[in-house]
This record gives C-alpha cells, sequence and structure tokens, in this order.
C-alpha cells in the first residue's frame, strides 16, 4: 500500500490533474489512503489469526490493486498525448499541407481525451466509495495505527553498510552431520557384489529436516572421478534431467532435440568414469529406475547413486542397500545454528550467549527442524539481543502453543511467522518466488529486474541512500537470503555472468503461494477460478490456448506472465495480447515460436520482455510501441538479426541484452537510462550505431563492447568517455573473432592507441578482455598507484601477440585474476608483481591456462607477494619449469595443475612442500 500511497502523492504534483479536472477526486482519495494506511501493519500482523480482518485486508488489495492501473492508465495516457504533441510541432510544414486531416486528427483527440477524462474520473468516484466502506469497516477491529519505519530493515542496513564481509551466500552450517556423512561415505565407497549393478544409498526425512544439506556434505567430501547433482522435484522434466547430468561435466547440450542425441552426449561426458550421482527430493523412483540406470550402468565404470526422500518406499524401490534415516537436531547443535545464523546480523555473539536460556525455549519449539531454525533466527536477526524481544518471538499466538504438534505443524508454524515478520516492502518481493517452478534455480538479476517493473521498488527510497534501483533490489534479495527464506545454490565464477541462482524450498514456496490469497496462479496449482489473479505463470504448454480461460477474460487485469519448460510452444494467438493489455511482464524465454504478433505494441504497460532462446525470425516494429519497457533480452533468439530502427523511442529501456550477429540501429545514445548493454558490436556501417553513442550513457552498469578493434582511430575511441561512467561495475572488451595470419604492425599499434582510451571509472569492479592481438597493454592497467582502485576480478583471454605482462599487482582491491591463451608470453618476471612491499594484497585465486610458450615465472626470493593467495591454478603449461619461491613456502596456498581436468593437492600433500612438492610437480608437468 505504502508504494500506492507514493504515487498517488507523486501524481498530485502532476499539473495535468488540474487541467483534467480530477485533482479534488485524486486529492480526496489521496486522504482516504494516508488513513487508511496509519493502521495496515497491525492489520496485516493479525491477518492470520482473524479471518474477518483477513478478508478486510483481500478487499483493501483489490482497490489497490485498481487505483494502481488507474494511475498508470492515465500516465500512459499522457505519455501519448505529449508524444502525439510533439509529432504535431515537429511537423508543421506538412501541417499545412495536409490541413483537413490534421484538424480530422485534432477532434479525434479532443474527443478521446475527454472520453479518458470521465472514465478515469467515475473510476476514482467508485473507488473512494469502496475505501469509505473499507474506512468504515476498520472500526470494528480496533486497529492500532503504527509509525511508519525507516525504507530498510536492521539487516538489509547491515548488509548495506558492511558489503565487504557479507557472507550469508555460504549455507548456514548444520551441526552434527559429520559422523552421518562418513557413515554415508563408507556404505557408497563399500565394494559391492557382482551382481549389484549401480550401488544406491537413501536418506529419508521429512521437509526440512535437512537430507540435502547431509547429501552436499557427503558430496562435497567424496573423491570421484566426477560428481553430478540432480534435483529431481515432483513434476520433473526428463529433458531437463539428462541435460542436468550432461552440464554438471561441462558437456554443451544446446544442439540436442531427442533424448537419444542426449544419451549420446551423456556418453561422452561420462564414459569409463567413476561417478557420483546424487538424486536429491525424489518423490517416486521412475527417474531412476526408467530413465538413468541404464544409461550410467552402460557408459561409466562404476557409478554410486545417493538419492534423498521423504518417502522410505522409494528408497526399497530404487533399492537401497543403505537407508539413513534423517534426524531432528539435539537441543545443543540446534542452539549452536541458531547462535550462528543470528550472528550474521549486526549482534555480537557474547549479547547471544548471555540469551542461552530462552534461546533454548525457541530451538526447542523448532522441534530440532534445521529449516525452522534459521528462519527464526531470520527474525532474530532483526531484533535487539534483549531477552524481552526474544520472548515475544517466542510467545507468538502464530506460534502453536502445543508442544505436542507434529514437526510439519511446528515448522508451517514459524514459516507462517516469519512471513509475517517481513517489513511491508520485502513481502511482495518474497511472494515473487512462488511464480517459479518448485527447485527452478532462480536468478538473482531476473528477478530483480521483474521487482522494478513491478514498482516493489520505490526510485524515491533508493535516491535517499544514493543507489540505483537495481542497488536497492539487491539488498532486498540479500536480506531474504539472510532470513533464510530464499537459499543460494549457485554463484557463477563465469566474469560474464556474475549472477547469483537462488532455490526457495518447496515448504516456503506452499506458503508463499497461499499468501498471494489467489493473486497467483502456479503451474500445476489448482486453484478457485477467480478473476482476481494478477500474475501467472504456466508449466510445459504446447500451445497458448491452454491459457486458463480466466485470464482471456477482458475483466481480467492479468500484470505477469511467465512461461517455463515450454519447447512446445509454437503458436502465439495474435488476438491474446487483446486481453493482456495491464501486462507488466512478458516472459516467453526457452519457447519455439517464430512469429510475434503486431499486436504485441499494444502492451502499453509493458516493462520486462524476455525473449530469450526462441525461434523468432524477426521483430515487428511495433515493438518500439513499447515506451514502458525497462527490460528487453533477445540473447540466443538466434534467427533475429536486427533491431528495429525506431528503438530510440523506448526511452525508459534499462536493460538491453542481444548477440553480437544483431544489428542495434542509430540512436543508441538517445536511450539514457540504459545500465545494462550487451553486446554493443561496432559496426562502423550507415544506419548502425557507432563507439560514439556510448558517449551519453552516462547510466551504465554493464557493458560489453565486441569488435572494439573496428574503431578506426583513438579520437573515435575518446568518444565513447568510458571513464566518464561513474556507475559502470562490469567491462569486458573483446576484438572481432581471431583470423589466421600475423597482424602488421600498424593494425597492432591502431588497436594499442584503440584500448588506451578505454580507461575506466575508478569504480570499476569486473574487467575482462578478449581476443586482442596488440603487444601491449595499456598503462592505466599498470600505474601506481592504481587508478583502478575497486577492481575485484580481471581476466585477460586470447591475448596472442602480448609480449609481457604489466604490473599488476598494485591492484589494492583484486580477488581475482585469470590470464589463458596469452601464447606469445614465454618469461614472466619480477615486474609482473612490482616492486611495492604486499604486492596483490587481496588477491585468493590466480589461474593460468593454455599458455604453451610460458617457460620461467621468475619471482625472485620475495616471500610477501600475495599474503591472502588460496588457489594458484597451472593447466595447459607444458613449458613451465619454475615458478617463484613463495609458492614452495605457503602450505597455505593450494596449487592445482593438470591438463583438462586440474589436479588438486590435498591438505596433507600441501605440507610437503620443498623437493617432494618439486618432484610432484614435474610428474605432473609431464601429463600435461
Amino acid at each position: 500500500m505504502k508504494e500506492i500511497t507514493g504515487k498517488v502523492a507523486d501524481l498530485l504534483q502532476d499539473e495535468a490533474l488540474m487541467l483534467w479536472g480530477v485533482n479534488d477526486r485524486f486529492t480526496t482519495l489521496n486522504n482516504k489512503l494516508k488513513t487508511i494506511s496509519g493502521v495496515l501493519e497491525d492489520a496485516e500482523n493479525r491477518e492470520l489469526k482473524d479471518v474477518t480482518i483477513r478478508r478486510w485486508l483481500d478487499e483493501l488489495r483489490d482497490v489497490m490493486n485498481d487505483i494502481n492501473d488507474i494511475i498508470e492508465d492515465f500516465n500512459v495516457y499522457l505519455h501519448h498525448h505529449d508524444d502525439a504533441s510533439s509529432s504535431n510541432k515537429s511537423g508543421f510544414a506538412s501541417l499545412i499541407a495536409s490541413a483537413y486531416n490534421k484538424c480530422f486528427e485534432i477532434v479525434s483527440e479532443i474527443i478521446q481525451c475527454n472520453f479518458h477524462r470521465h472514465d478515469i474520473g467515475t473510476r476514482i468516484d467508485e473507488i473512494n466509495d469502496r475505501l469509505e466502506r473499507i474506512h468504515q469497516d476498520r472500526a470494528q477491529f480496533t486497529l492500532v495505527p503504527t509509525v511508519e519505519g525507516p525504507a530498510l530493515s536492521r539487516s538489509t542496513t547491515k548488509i548495506f553498510r558492511d558489503r565487504e564481509t557479507f557472507s550469508t551466500y555460504i549455507e548456514s552450517e548444520v551441526f552434527g552431520l559429520d559422523d552421518h556423512s562418513d557413515l554415508l561415505i563408507q556404505s557408497l565407497s563399500r565394494p559391492k557384489a557382482a551382481e549389484e549393478g549401480c550401488r544406491v544409498v537413501a536418506v529419508v526425512g521429512m521437509g526440512g529436516i535437512g537430507k540435502t544439506t547431509l547429501a552436499q556434505k557427503v558430496y562435497d567430501k567424496s573423491k570421484f572421478d566426477c560428481k553430478v547433482w540432480v534435483c529431481v522435484s515432483q513434476n520433473y522434466n526428463e529433458i531437463d534431467v539428462l541435460k542436468s547430468v550432461i552440464e554438471s561435466e561441462g558437456g554443451n547440450h544446446q544442439l540436442a532435440k531427442t533424448m537419444e542425441e542426449l544419451h549420446k552426449m551423456m556418453k561422452d561426458v561420462l564414459h569409463g568414469k567413476q561417478v557420483l550421482l546424487v538424486l536429491d527430493d525424489m518423490w517416486g523412483p521412475e527417474v531412476w529406475t526408467k530413465l538413468l540406470r541404464v544409461p550410467f550402468q552402460c557408459f561409466t565404470a562404476d557409478t554410486r547413486v545417493l538419492i534423498t526422500t521423504r518417502d522410505v518406499s522409494v528408497a526399497r524401490k530404487v533399492g537401497a542397500v543403505y537407508t539413513h534415516q534423517a534426524e531432528v537436531l539435539p537441543d545443543e547443535h540446534a542452539w549452536s545454528l541458531l547462535s550462528k545464523v543470528v550472528c550474521q546480523g549486526n549482534i555480537n555473539m557474547k549479547d547471544i550467549e548471555e540469551l542461552k536460556d530462552v534461546g533454548m525455549e525457541i530451538v526447542r519449539k523448532c522441534k530440532g527442524l534445521p529449516l525452522a531454525i534459521k528462519a527464526i533466527g531470520g527474525i532474530l536477526i532483526n531484533k535487539d539481543p534483549k531477552e524481552r524481544q526474544w520472548r515475544s518471538v517466542l510467545s507468538d499466538d502464530l506460534w502453536s502453543s502445543n508442544d505436542d504438534t507434529s514437526e510439519i505443524m511446528s515448522l508451517m508454524s514459524v514459516l507462517r511467522l516469519s512471513y509475517m515478520n517481513l517489513p511491508s516492502h520485502l513481502k511482495p518481493c518474497f511472494l515473487t518466488y512462488s511464480l517459479f517452478p518448485e527447485d527452478y534455480e532462480i536468478s538473482r538479476t531476473r528477478v530483480i529486474r521483474m521487482w522494478v517493473a513491478e514498482g516493489f521498488i520505490k526510485e524515491g527510497a533508493a535516491d535517499v541512500y544514493g543507489q540505483q534501483m537495481e542497488d536497492f533490489a539487491e539488498l532486498y534479495h540479500n536480506e531474504l537470503v539472510m532470513r533464510s527464506l530464499i537459499q543460494v545454490v549457485k554463484i557463477s565464477v563465469d566474469p560474464e555472468d556474475t549472477d547469483m541462482k537462488c532455490k526457495m524450498h518447496d515448504l516456503v514456496r506452499e506458503l508463499a503461494i497461499s499468501m498471494t490469497r489467489g493473486e497467483h496462479i502456479v503451474g500445476h496449482e489448482r486453484q478457485q477460478d477467480s478473476l482476481k489473479v494478477r500474475r501467472l505463470s504456466i508449466l510445459n504448454v504446447e500451445e497458448m490456448q491452454k491459457i486458463p480461460k480466466r485470464v482471456k477474460n477482458k475483466k481480467c487485469r492479468l500484470r505477469s506472465l511467465l512461461v517455463f519448460q515450454s519447447k512446445g510452444m509454437k503458436v502465439i494467438p495474435p488476438n491474446l495480447y487483446d486481453n493482456l493489455k495491464f501486462l507488466h511482464i512478458l516472459d516467453l524465454s526457452n519457447a519455439s515460436f517464430d512469429h510475434l504478433p503486431d499486436s504485441i505494441g499494444e502492451l502499453v504497460h509493458l516493462r520486462y520482455l524476455n525473449l530469450y532462446n526462441t525461434n523468432i525470425v524477426e521483430l515487428p516494429n511495433s515493438i518500439c510501441n513499447l515506451r514502458q519497457v525497462q527490460t528487453l533480452i533477445l540473447l540466443k533468439s538466434k534467427h533475429i538479426t536486427k533491431i528495429p530502427k525506431d528503438l530510440s523511442q523506448m526511452q525508459e529501456l534499462r536493460h538491453l541484452e542481444v548477440d553480437s550477429w544483431v544489428d542495434v540501429p542509430e540512436g543508441l545514445g538517445k536511450l539514457t537510462n540504459l545500465r545494462t548493454l550487451r553486446d554493443f558490436t561496432v559496426r562502423n556501417r550507415v544506419g548502425r550505431c557507432n563507439i560514439e553513442e556510448l558517449n551519453s550513457l552516462s547510466m551504465l552498469r554493464y557493458l560489453v563492447v565486441q569488435s572494439f578493434d573496428k574503431v578506426p582511430s583513438a579520437t573515435e575511441a575518446s568518444g565513447a568517455a568510458i571513464g566518464k561512467k561513474p556507475h559502470l561495475k562490469f567491462l569486458a572488451l573483446k576484438c572481432a573473432f581471431r583470423v589466421e595470419g600475423v597482424r602488421n604492425k600498424d593494425e597492432m599499434r591502431r588497436i594499442e592507441e584503440v584500448l588506451e582510451q578505454f580507461q575506466p571509472h575508478e569504480s570499476l569492479e569486473t574487467l575482462f578482455i578478449c581476443d586482442y592481438y596488440g603487444r601491449t597493454l595499456p598503462t592505466w592497467m599498470s600505474m601506481t598507484p592504481s587508478p583502478l582502485k575497486e577492481l575485484d576480478h580481471l581476466e585477460l583471454n586470447d591475448l596472442s601477440n602480448l609480449l609481457w605482462f604489466p604490473s599488476l599487482g598494485n591492484l589494492p582491491k583484486l580477488r581475482v585474476l585469470r590470464i589463458s591463451n596469452c601464447t606469445s608470453i614465454k618469461t614472466i618476471g619480477t615486474e609482473f608483481v612490482v616492486d611495492e612491499e604486499g604486492a596483490f594484497p587481496k588477491l585468493q585465486f590466480l589461474s593460468f591456462n593454455s599458455m604453451p610458450q610460458w617457460e620461467e615465472w621468475n619471482g625472485g626470493e620475495r616471500t610477501d607477494i600475495f599474503p591472502r593467495l588460496k588457489i594458484l591454478e597451472l593447466v595447459r603449461c607444458p613449458m613451465l619449469r619454475w615458478i617463484p619461491r613463495v609458492f614452495f613456502r605457503r602450505p597455505d596456498i593450494k596449487v592445482a595443475m593438470g591438463d583438462f581436468s586440474p589436479i588438486l593437492l590435498s591438505e596433507d600433500e600441501g605440507k610437503h612442500y620443498g623437493n617432494e612438492f618439486t618432484g610432484l610437480y614435474r610428474q605432473m608437468l609431464k601429463r600435461s
């Protein structure tokens, strides 16, 4: 409601309200909203305990949705009217030449304006009447007004102030699992009988008891040639399961279209290997008995299988030779876990220890369930470490007072309590996750953009903290992680994909779906037929006609439509958009349709359009009518080769993602709201945008420049003003794909001068340089002190003519450095680390890969370099015979060496540095 109240207040500042004669109506609306909003927090806190308050809130939410629709209709019409006015002004000469037609248009515009004025006025009157009834009904509930809190809660503020030490991405340890994991590893590793086939071991237990965490511990500690993790879920897709197996071993399944092709790829990646296969969250035996058992028996040298399931009969049916019954945590272990979770907030461990007595009461009510303990810890993070505060949580009515309640009922009570303790601004963000399928890996970037498109992130609130909306949304996301309502499952190390993937536990997802009150319809979930539905996600559709009839009803104002796992969807009925005019989010990624109807341009409210990996051949010109779109994703849609010429009309565009082969028309520089631009490809053709169009894009945060070697001169390169983009966090600079043959010296000199002009702002965090054929790197990479004060990740790939590396040791915050395919490098000298004490002060990961001519790395006698290095990776460096002495004296550094698969030294092997290490090192070099 706070979001709608803010929109109404902003609208009251617009002179157009006065001109339209609806100012008084909106003022009345604003006053009613202020009165009701004061008691909203108390009502939300009581809605799960009082069904009449819940119904009152449901009616209020309906009214809020209708107010939002009116405001957006009004704003869209004003934008349309302004555009039409500018068009008339610019075409004054033609107005004289075609006076009759223009007069007719003006009269039509006046009639249309009067219609809209009357329509909006009538709708506002109806809303005010409904709000008056709601206002009167609230008297029966004795709701207590509350003071509005800050835009950021305690834990979010902690993350905001201390980003560098924020570590909640690492799943909180569940204590006491070592013995259990060792037993499972022993059972998996035992020799098997000749007739046994693949040995299967099972972990069985209720939801939230920690089966997946235990399986993860086994997975991490086990030693196999390859390890495969597949999350199965209730409604698994056979094709997706096979793809997960291939992906886990680095295979590429993009071209596979049939099960036979996927089986062939599986054979290629698994052949002759000893494999650990984890099948997590199995609801039935078929995924093993009918889909995976035969391929793994045939393709691998030996396969050991670990499954997790809630149903002991599943373990029997898959032939498990050992079944481990997952147990709840003992009280002391439960208390240790709760303490660890709460410590993620800005709370001292000493203060927590003083609360152990009440803390033990809390963990006992959690019945020893890790998921419940983490969720309750997420509540306590935002409480003062005082006994009174903790006891208020313990005594909450939402928490079942009966100590004999079953574990599952106790867990659901905790999850409801966790949801109700969310600040109001986080509740709609949390509910968004319910739109994704069970066990789906949800991209942080994707969900953040959806929040912005829905209006959940208030630009004014972000401005107060000096943040962009995407930064602010990231803080919201991090707080949901800290509260254990979503779980981080993957953090990409790919420099071009810095995204994070999360999941929502299926029990948390069930809660989220129930809290949407029928406004979300998700996949196969059966919900009451209702015109209230605002957000719809569909699974496994073959044709778009299968969208529920309720959505096709013109009275249904659907705001979000997401389609998942629907490769069979080949047709979009042209008239479908007639009933989806209020869509804000349209996600049709990974569908197979090849045509986008012209009617797409009628979705005037659309803010987010995802056409990732479709078969669309051509974008209709009408797509440029989508003036409100903030995100447009066309990646992997391989048949799209150009964007319509009127792209510059999409003034609200914040994120544009296209492949390098897509022609972007000139005028890109007018899109001054752009935050993400990938890929910008230098064309140097008439009608296509050139490098200087980047000059005005000062708000960019993520930029990929392809074919920058086609920039004609350093002068034109300087016109991109890369250094004047203070918000830029990620920059990738790539030359066109290399061709055989030696570049001439003039070409090399030109590209060196061009790259010199691309010095970024000091705020840059990730830099990626690829396919560069200059002989030297720019001077700004080795200046002392370094101008790249915030650089965290640097990757240099395919620098074929580079003769030496600049001094990179003075980059003060560099944590990751990857160097690969620098085929002309023969020696790395002491200049690499610079002469200053403490070179590479923050570096943790250093990798050299595919350096065929590299013979010597002379680091001198210094031992003060790389003080924080954890991993040194040396792969495919067949000529290398010496590395700096510091690596012989630092057993804390793990050295990985090898050919296709790096060999990681164990901790025990790491203790034997010196002569033994040198011998082992040279043996590995012979293998590579």
